[in-house]
This record gives structure tokens, sequence and C-alpha cells, in this order.
């Protein structure tokens, strides 16, 4: 086979054995050979045995294209390909729908049964839920749209749910009929050195039926598997209306990179001992804040358009800031002039900041609302372990009135 770029991807090479080859009935096999991933729609080589020679070969198209066998004008298997998906470290193919028939008898040996043929090791980020549950992003596949994100639920530590779904897909998994985990993914965006996906409408469920955690946004950012071919931390190019936050950025050249790129909001990121710390060139209308910028070589922060780098109150860190603050509010007296063009935070903060964890915040969306009271009270009967977050008295107990407190904080 003759491979002209990366858009090719191969399973195995001559020997389909293994983990890539599902062994069905009367010694047949199903094998994935590879898939293309820039075609539109995403493409996979499917090959079926028999006693170990093929018998078939076969191209399906992914987006519900079928594979279907017949032998002697009977049909043999039928199998619709659900998820074709191909990240940087690792590919996800899943037939769902199966059906397959004796070609002696023709009865009916395998009735709507699904397979998932996976390779490559996957790490991905992990979002740690309620009761054990976490959910991790196994990878981005960019190569041609629609763009995919491929997340696993996992129960201690174990893959209970898995699926391959693009942007204004809804995630949902139940167990014995009941909802457990719902998400609207809401965006998917795959960088040079950063991969993101963000979840809107989240909420997680007891196995009981209690709501668990009702959570308006949630993302999830992590390195992308290809950045040690880079030498720079977190690249935007021509991108908006993107939050790039919660990040530490050490040792590139360039820490946050941002070419053509709007309306993105930059906080909470730690950016140290690169030759530039956060760096805007032609872009406009972005919001940086919170951010620690320290000891970056060249410049700890550079700006050739215009951009905001405070809010109505605060703005970044900057190890270079030697400006004093004579009230002690922890914001510098004097603005810090930010090299490149006319920007200016006029809010500098004298110390690094640091995200203090908001009392009564027990699902992690940095707002109170009643899911928290809801929590609490939870956490007070003995439902839920005992989480330091929900004692808002600082008794060093969780009961009722910490849970009524809460529900009082609510705006």
């Amino acid at each position: 086979i003759l491979v002209l770029n990366e858009s090719f991807y191969l399973f195995k090479n001559a020997d389909v054995s293994g983990k890539n080859n599902w062994s069905l009935h009367e010694n047949y096999s199903l094998s994935v050979i590879g898939i293309d991933a820039e075609a539109c729609p995403r493409q996979v080589w499917l090959q079926l045995s028999k006693n170990d020679t093929p018998v078939d070969s076969k191209i399906i198209c992914g987006w519900k294209g079928y594979y279907n066998y017949s032998k002697n004008g009977s049909l043999i298997i039928t199998s619709r390909v659900r998820d074709v998906f191909k990240g940087f470290e690792g590919a996800l193919v899943t037939l769902d729908n199966v059906y397959q028939y004796s070609d002696t008898m023709h009865t009916e040996l395998m009735n709507n049964t699904s397979h998932s043929y996976q390779t490559g090791n996957l790490k991905g980020v992990n979002w740690s839920l309620h009761e054990n549950y976490s959910l991790s992003m196994g990878g981005v596949d960019a190569k041609t749209p629609p763009r995919q994100v491929w997340l696993r639920l996992n129960k201690n530590n174990a893959t209970v749910d898995e699926k391959v779904l693009t942007t204004i897909d809804n995630y949902t998994y139940y167990k014995n009929e009941k909802l457990i985990f719902t998400a609207y993914i809401d965006s998917i965006f795959a960088g040079v050195t950063t991969d993101m996906v963000q979840l809107k409408q989240v909420r997680q469920y007891s196995e009981s039926g209690t709501l668990l955690m009702d959570t308006n946004e949630k993302t999830l950012v992590a390195p992308s598997p290809a950045q040690s071919e880079h030498n720079k931390g977190v690249i935007l190019y021509n991108s908006h209306w993107n939050k790039i936050s919660n990040n530490l950025i050490k040792s590139h050249f360039c820490g946050i990179n941002a070419k053509d790129s709007s309306n993105n909001t930059l906080t909470n990121n730690t950016v140290s001992d690169n030759d530039y710390g956060i760096k805007l060139e032609d872009s406009s209308n972005n919001l940086l804040y919170h951010n620690n910028l320290i000891n970056n070589t060249n410049n700890n922060a550079y700006d050739s358009g215009t951009n905001q780098w405070n809010t109505s109150t605060v703005g970044n860190y900057y190890s270079d800031y030697t400006g004093s603050d004579n009230n002690s509010d922890g914001i510098g007296d004097t603005s810090y002039q930010i090299p490149g063009e006319r920007n200016i935070d006029y809010f500098p903060l004298m110390h690094p900041w640091e995200k203090t964890p908001l009392k009564g915040d027990l699902d992690g969306d940095s707002q109170i609302t009643s899911t928290d009271a809801a929590i609490a009270l939870q956490i007070a009967v003995g439902s839920l372990p005992f989480d330091d977050a929900a004692d808002v008295s600082g008794d060093g107990r969780v009961s009722s009135l910490d849970a009524l407190a809460i529900l009082q904080m609510v705006t």
C-alpha cells in the first residue's frame, strides 16, 4: 500500500490478528485494515475472512454506512458503521446493528450486536464526577469536518461507556434505564499544542435518580499529543470566541501565541520561563486577566493589536512590574505598559494570582446555585462523603443548616 500522507491510517500491515480482528461464528472474522481520516465522510476499510482466508473486502463510509456480505444469494453479515475516529495517538471504529446468519442453515447466529475496534494508548484528560464516575477526553479528530471528540465515561476507573461526538451532539448515558449523565457538545477545538472540548448543560444524577450536578458549562483542555513537535505552548490562529484557562505553560519559545484571533478570553494561566510569555499578533478584542507572567526572557507580554489586559477591577501579574501599592489592595498604583503597541494593563497585580476555592461551591462551577444546596443536604444525611467546602459554618461538620446557608447564598 502506498501512503502519500497521514490521512490514511493502517491498523495493521499484513497481520490483522488480535484486537483489530473480531472473531464471529462459523470461523468468520471481521477486521479493520485502515482508516481514511481525510475523506468526507471518513472511511474505514473492512475485511471479512473465513478460516483465516479473506472472502470480502470493502471501504465503507462512516456516519451510518453499512457493510453487507452475502453468499450464494443469502445474507451472511450486515452491520452499520457508527463511528470512524482517527486522533493523533489512537483510532476507533464502532459497528452496531450487527447481524450474522449461518451460511449453511441460514439461521440467525448474532442479533443486534455492537463491537468496537481500538488502537493506540489513549490517556486524555480526566474530569472527576460524583459517585466515583469520571469523564475522559480520549482525543480530538480534526483532519476533516466535522470535528469529532472521543469521550469515555468511567466508574471506579473502568470504562462503562464511550462515544464519538461532534459539535451540537448530546452525550447521554443511562444505567438500568435511568439517566446518569448528560451534556451538550458546544465546541471542539484542535490546536497545535492544545485540544479542547466545551460542554454545556452538564447534569449528573445518582443511580437512584437524585440530581448531583447541574453545571452550565465545563471546558476540558488537554495538551495535544503533537506538542513535542513544536516549541510553543498554546497557539491560536484565526481563532475566535475561545476561553483559554487553567494552563501551566513553561519552557517554550512562546507560552501563548495568538495570531489573527479575536474575542477570546485568557484567564488563570501561569506562563513562566519562556522566551515570550503571552504574545498577541494582529489580534483584537481579546480579554486577559488573572494570568501570571513570570520570568519570560524577552517579554512577559507582547501585543501588536488592540486588546484588553484587565477587567474593570483586576489585571494580570507581571514579574517585571516595578510599581508600588501604597494602599495595600494588591493592585499596583501605576499601570503596566504592554510592549508592542499602546496596550495597557491598568490594574496590574502585585502578587501572583491564586484561585481561592469558593465556599459552598460543591459542583465546581465557580458559582453558588441551588444544586450546591441539594448536594450539601445529601452530605448532611450521609448520602455523600464529607466535603470541607460544604462546611460553611466552619464547625467541622455538614448539617442541614449548612445546606440552608448555601441556599441563602444563591444569587
